[in-house]
């Protein structure tokens, strides 16, 4: 770098001797610039709660409309759950009724059932009364036919002269 021109070194050595008088340019300065930034510091804080409460405001808009939406939607779903269980009940109810009109038929069939069991069991009942009845009567008939056989063959063992008797 190169050293400093005369006019430069010359200006720097009066701002140096000056002395006070430039101090208290310089200190003025500072004051100004220090006022020029407490104004922008005061700007800044007035723009900074502006935004804080637009900011408040829009988030509190914000959480108001999330809060009526959820409100909306939590009275759709109750409005839906109703109205599947009103749904939900007329085909329970329905799935009932045809439920207790296939009772009804099936009890009809076992009664219809139970009835023509009874019937044929009525029947076989009279058969195996007959049917007893006809083999005591066989029975009768035999034991008869076997006393006479036994007689005839005892008329003929006497006829014969044989003297044994059956």
């Amino acid at each position: 770098m190169s050293p400093p021109s005369l006019t430069k070194r010359v200006e720097n050595l009066e701002k140096t001797v000056s002395g006070p008088a430039g101090s208290v340019t310089q200190v003025e300065l500072l004051r100004s610039d220090v006022s020029s930034i407490g104004a922008d510091l005061r700007s800044f804080r007035t723009e900074f709660q502006q935004f804080s409460g637009e900011t408040r405001a829009e988030f509190s808009a914000v959480r108001d409309e999330m809060q009526a939406g959820f409100a909306a939607i939590r009275g759709e779903m109750r409005t839906e759950v109703r109205a599947v269980r009103g749904d939900m009940r007329g085909e329970v109810s329905a799935v009932r009724g045809e439920m207790r009109t296939e009772f009804v038929a099936v009890r009809q069939e076992i009664g219809d059932l139970r009835a023509e069991m009874n019937t044929r069991f009525e029947t076989v009942d009279r058969r195996f009364t007959t049917l007893e009845a006809s083999l005591d009567q066989t029975r009768t008939e035999m034991r008869v036919l076997h006393e006479e056989v036994i007689s005839r063959i005892s008329l003929l063992a006497e006829s014969l002269g044989g003297g044994t008797t059956y």
